[in-house]
């Protein structure tokens, strides 16, 4: 009776461990996840191009971990950084810009959700959205007053506007010539854009900047063009004018340049301003340009030039003469009240310890004088024709070449040497600095010879 007990109990616990195995072989599939994405008027009317997008997900038996999306766009109608592949992301909600290059197109977005076993919707939401955009618009700045005629060296600025907002300025496109292929693409800080001579490829004559915007949806403004001639440099020696024909003697000053320079020197280049330019020198793209030169000379007298040209050289000259270079500037109002180069810097460049004007003076008037030379260094005398003022003195340092000066008796209470001449060295290059109209000082009919013993100075 025992045994038959023991075995129905046996019996009765193999049924138990039976039935516990079959239901440990009973699995329930996973539920795939539902996807829902935000429906608005976009998805019946246009709106703009930029649109901000939000989706959720929803799952029976876990958890949404993420979602997957993709976009499909009207044929014709530009990717522009749009996946067209699902794209994995963690968010709920992003910001696109959605590319139409000819005012209203349709962009398709498909979301799918994904649960923590990978399981994603099969039926992902979707979201239909026609979108409008108004294109960009650039203009090149100041672009009456830019230069018919430049060495292969330019610097060009421009203005973006976008109607949508100019923080949507994605950036700019430009190309010379029809070479867009090579198109130089700039970031929407930039809008100056600096071409060398390498971008020319030594190809000089009549040349094309051609410039356009592009926008954060992949449309680009008209093409805004500039054209214009370049000439090739002639020589070592880059002579500057920097006087205007509005002031009187400008031709007469040309001429004493022209014809002094041509009896001492076998070939140079010539960048009138006001001809290539007028007042708005920075086309010019002084850092470059100097670059191709050795010996730099600017001329302004016998006026103070409007500071806008020959300041743009306070930031260009040092480590240009540092480098080598040589750079003479003949201008009353290079330095001192008003001057256009910083007197700190144009100190340590030109070797100056200080500025001063005659005693009892206000101002320093350049009448009639009779100007010494440092005989030392092989000058002659010189005589001043005629009344200029704002004519600076300078205190030379004891490491720089005085070149001209006033001796004291000039007025009755001058006891100093008034210096308008001195010519330093600086760097690997030289500076000098004549505060005295030179192209005005021929009484003795020896300043064109005397200015062209000032340049062999400079390149000994």
């Amino acid at each position: 009776m025992r045994v038959i007990i023991l075995g129905l109990a046996l019996a009765a616990v193999l049924a138990v461990l039976a039935g516990c195995a079959d239901m440990q072989d009973i699995t329930v599939p996973n539920l795939a996840p539902q996807t829902y994405v935000a429906l608005a008027d976009s998805v019946r009317n246009p709106t703009v191009y930029i649109q901000t997008l939000n989706w959720w997900g929803d799952d029976k038996d876990g958890e949404v971990v993420g979602f997957e999306y993709r976009w499909s766009s009207d044929p014709g109608l530009p990717g522009c950084g749009l996946p067209a592949d699902w794209t994995f992301t963690e968010e709920n909600s992003k910001v696109f810009h959605l590319p139409v290059t000819d005012s209203i197109g349709t962009h398709s977005l498909e979301v799918r959700a994904m649960d923590n076993e990978g399981a994603v919707d099969e039926t992902p939401a979707t979201l239909r959205l026609p979108v409008t955009n108004n294109p960009p618009v650039v203009r090149i700045y100041d672009r009456g007053a830019l230069p018919d005629t430049t060495f292969p060296a330019l610097r060009i600025r421009w203005v973006g506007d976008d109607p949508e907002g100019n923080e949507t300025i994605l950036g700019y496109k430009l190309w010379l010539d029809g070479n867009e292929q090579n198109a130089r693409v700039l970031s929407p800080a930039d809008t100056t854009v600096s071409l060398v001579p390498a971008d020319f490829e030594d190809r000089f004559g009549t040349r094309t900047l051609n410039l356009v915007a592009i926008d954060s949806g992949c449309d680009t403004s008209a093409v805004v063009t500039y054209t214009w001639y370049i000439k090739e440099t002639t020589g070592d020696l880059l002579v500057v004018d920097d006087i205007t024909s509005a002031h009187a003697g400008n031709a007469k000053s040309d001429k004493f340049y022209a014809e002094a320079l041509g009896s001492c020197v076998a070939a140079y280049s010539e960048l009138a301003l006001e001809r290539y330019g007028g007042s708005v020198s920075y086309p010019h793209n002084f850092p470059e340009l100097v670059k191709m030169f050795e010996t730099v000379i600017w001329y302004s007298d016998p006026l103070r030039p409007g500071t806008e040209s020959l300041e743009e050289m306070d930031d260009v000259y040092p480590s240009y003469v540092q480098s080598g270079g040589n750079f003479l500037v003949v201008s009353l109002g290079a330095i001192g009240t008003d001057g256009a180069l910083t007197d700190s810097v144009g100190f340590e460049v030109f070797g100056i310890d200080g500025l001063y004007m005659r005693n009892g003076s206000s101002d320093f008037d350049c009448k009639r004088w009779v100007i010494y030379p440092n005989a030392g260094v092989g000058l002659d005398t010189l005589k001043v024709s005629g009344l200029y003022s704002g004519v600076e003195c300078m205190r030379p340092t004891a490491e720089t070449t005085p070149l001209f000066h006033i001796p004291p008796g000039v007025a009755a209470a001058d006891t100093v040497d008034y210096y308008l001449g001195v010519l330093n060295s600086y760097g690997g290059g030289k500076a000098g600095l004549l505060t005295f109209p030179m192209s005005r000082s021929d009484s003795y009919g020896n300043a064109q010879s005397e200015f062209c013993k000032v340049i062999n100075l400079m390149l000994q």
